[in-house]
C-alpha cells in the first residue's frame, strides 16, 4: 500500500527562502526535508514551541540531527532581529 502524499504551496519572503535554502545546504539538507521534520516533530509534541523537548529530542537523533542545526540558526537570527 503506498502512501499519500499532499503538496502544499505557500508563499514566503524570496529573502528569507534563499538565506534559508543556504542554510540547509550548508548543514547537507534541503527546504523540504527540514520543513518535513518540523510538522512531523509538531504534530508528535502538539506544540509549535521551537524550544520543547520533544522538538528537539527528535533533532538529536542521528538521522535528524541537521534539523536541529537548523531550528537553532532560524531562532537565533530572529532573536536579533
Amino acid at each position: 500500500m503506498s502512501e499519500k502524499i499532499t503538496l502544499c504551496n505557500f508563499r514566503v519572503n524570496s529573502k528569507l527562502k534563499n538565506d534559508f535554502s543556504e542554510l540547509c545546504k550548508s548543514n547537507h539538507s534541503n527546504i523540504s526535508n527540514e520543513l518535513r521534520g518540523f510538522i512531523s516533530r509538531s504534530v508528535l509534541s502538539g506544540r509549535l514551541n521551537y524550544d520543547s523537548p520533544g522538538l528537539m529530542a527528535y533533532g538529536k537523533s542521528a538521522s535528524h540531527s541537521q534539523s536541529s542545526k537548523g531550528a537553532a540558526a532560524l531562532r537565533n537570527v530572529y532573536k536579533f532581529k
